[in-house]
């Protein structure tokens, strides 16, 4: 919806040469000298990289002006985050009448959040130096002249680290208690039972719940003469 605010250069004929008198309308219709009818026209070339969502107006008799209409930019959808060690990247669609992005993130979800890059003019943000196993959440939000928009729906984002890691264990009655670095959590506990005369295999099976924690308890079964361990990189 368009707002009643008009932004106007109006051209004014001396005879002599042109001048570009720039005046603020209250609404549509006014528009200082020019009085007569008024038909849109497409966008100037000029206004096109400051003023993306401009339309253009002109008097069908006497002078000219160009009528720049507010809008603001919409609000960035398909916002996703690859993971990687100590970094993440976002990534996300272009948002309607856009020329700028700011990335905003938070240590909860809903915020309060903090801007971390301002003005961006590509759809994808990578950061570096983030805290390994630390949750936070992001968001994006359009930019352009008239102002900012509000903020995409958020992502969550936790970096994970890529380095091996011994998985320590402690034995508790029938229970195994396992557990590796906070800086790995999201790696994947997997498990196998096969006997010590046949070894490993590749009947790997994921211990489920093991990718959203850093320990875990196992129980002993004794029917089992064996049990091989291992934590995959997500």
């Amino acid at each position: 919806m368009k707002t009643d605010l008009v932004f106007l250069i109006a051209r004014h004929d001396t005879g002599r040469k042109q001048k570009h008198k720039p005046c603020l309308s209250a609404r549509r219709g006014a528009f200082d000298c020019l009085t007569a009818a008024v038909r849109r026209e497409p966008a100037a070339a000029t206004y096109a990289g400051r003023f993306p969502a401009c339309e253009i107006y002109r008097s069908s008799t006497g002078g000219s002006g160009t009528g720049l209409w507010p809008a603001l930019p919409g609000i960035p959808a398909g916002l996703t985050a690859t993971v990687g060690d100590a970094a993440a990247t976002l990534n996300w669609c272009a948002a309607p009448n856009a020329t700028g992005y700011n990335v905003k993130r938070a240590a909860t979800s809903g915020g309060p959040c903090t801007q971390i890059a301002t003005n961006l003019t590509r759809l994808a943000c990578t950061k570096t130096g983030l805290g390994n196993g630390t949750l936070q959440y992001c968001v994006v939000s359009g930019t352009n002249f008239f102002g900012a928009r509000a903020n995409s729906s958020e992502v969550s984002v936790r970096p994970v680290s890529t380095a091996p890691v011994r998985i320590n264990s402690t034995a508790a009655g029938n229970l195994l208690q396992l557990s590796w670095p906070a800086d790995h959590l999201g790696w994947r506990l997997e498990a196998q039972t096969n006997s010590l005369a046949a070894g490993l295999g590749m009947n790997w099976a994921a211990v489920s719940g093991s990718s959203a924690t850093n320990q875990i308890l196992l129980p002993v079964n004794a029917v089992n003469g064996s049990v091989f361990l291992r934590l995959v990189y997500p």
